[in-house]
C-alpha cells in the first residue's frame, strides 16, 4: 500500500498470496490511497496476486497508476477496483482475471457484504473482473473469465457526484465523474467470457460488459461470449465491432 501525497509503489515480478483482509475496507492486495498526481510514479506489473480475500488492485483517489501484465486468481470481491470516481488516467492493460467472487462477508460487526454496501462502487450487490467510475481511464486488452453469479466482466458504474463520506470530496470538491470525457480508445480489446448470470429480475448481472448510464460514450472494439445474462449492457451504448457470442 502507497499512501498520500508525495507516496509511491512500484511493483514488479512477484507474487501476493493470501492477501487482504476479509470485510475490512482498505484492506486489498495492493492499494494507490489518496496519492493524487503522484499516482502516475505508481505501477505493478507483470506479478500475480492469487487468494486475495478482498479486492486484488484498488486505485483510490490516485491518478495514473498503472497495472500491466498481471494474473489475477481467486479474490474476493472486484479484481481490479477504481474506488471513488475520482480516479483518472489510470490504465490496467494487457491483465488476465479469473476466478472473481463475490465478498464472502463485510465490515466486522455488519454482516453486509462488501460489494452489497451502498453507494455507486458496489452497484446492486454485483462484482466485477474490472469496476470502473470515470470515463478517464484506459482498460484495454485485459482477459477476464469465471466470474460469479450476479458479477460482470468489466463494469462501468461512473456517479455523477463523489460519494458524501469520500476523501475525494475533500481533495476534488464538486467534481463530476459523470461528466468527463471518453475516449474510444479507452476500453477496447478486452475479452469476457464465463461469466456467470440467472434469469429473472437480476437486471445488469451477468453481462460481460456494463455500462450503466452510458451518455453516447463509444467503447469497443471487445468480445464478450458465454456470459449467462448476456454479452454488453447499457441504456446508450455505441461501439465499433463489439462482438457478441453464444450470450
Amino acid at each position: 500500500m502507497a499512501m498520500g501525497a508525495g507516496a509511491s509503489i512500484q511493483v514488479e515480478g512477484i507474487e501476493l498470496f493470501n492477501c487482504g483482509q476479509k470485510g475490512e475496507l482498505g484492506r486489498y492486495g495492493f492499494h494507490g490511497h489518496s496519492l493524487g498526481k503522484d499516482g502516475f510514479n505508481s505501477h505493478i506489473r507483470k506479478s500475480s496476486i492469487q487468494n486475495c480475500f478482498n479486492r486484488a488492485i484498488t486505485f483510490h483517489a490516485s491518478n495514473g497508476m498503472e497495472a500491466t501484465d498481471n494474473v489475477i486468481y481467486g479474490t474476493r470481491g472486484h479484481g481490479v477496483f477504481f474506488e471513488d470516481g475520482s480516479e483518472t488516467k489510470c490504465k490496467v492493460l494487457r491483465n488476465l482475471l479469473t476466478l472473481i467472487d463475490h465478498s464472502s462477508s463485510g465490515p466486522v460487526g455488519t454482516g453486509i457484504a462488501l460489494d452489497q454496501q451502498p453507494h455507486f462502487f458496489n452497484e446492486q450487490g454485483s462484482v466485477a473482473g474490472i469496476w470502473v467510475t470515470n470515463w478517464d481511464n484506459v482498460i484495454q486488452d485485459n482477459r477476464i473469465a469465471g466470474v460469479a453469479e450476479y458479477g460482470s466482466g468489466i463494469w462501468y458504474s461512473v456517479p455523477f457526484t463523489l460519494a458524501p463520506n469520500s476523501i475525494s470530496t475533500k481533495i476534488y470538491p464538486g467534481y463530476s465523474p459523470f461528466a468527463q470525457p471518453m475516449v474510444p480508445e479507452n476500453c477496447q480489446g478486452n475479452v469476457m467470457h464465463g461469466i456467470e448470470g440467472r434469469s429473472g429480475n437480476e437486471g445488469m448481472k451477468g453481462f460481460g460488459l456494463v455500462i450503466s448510464g452510458a451518455n453516447g460514450q463509444v467503447f469497443g472494439p471487445n468480445e464478450s461470449y458465454d456470459c449467462g445474462m448476456g454479452g454488453v449492457w447499457t441504456g446508450q451504448l455505441t461501439g465499433p465491432h463489439n462482438v457478441i457470442c453464444q450470450g
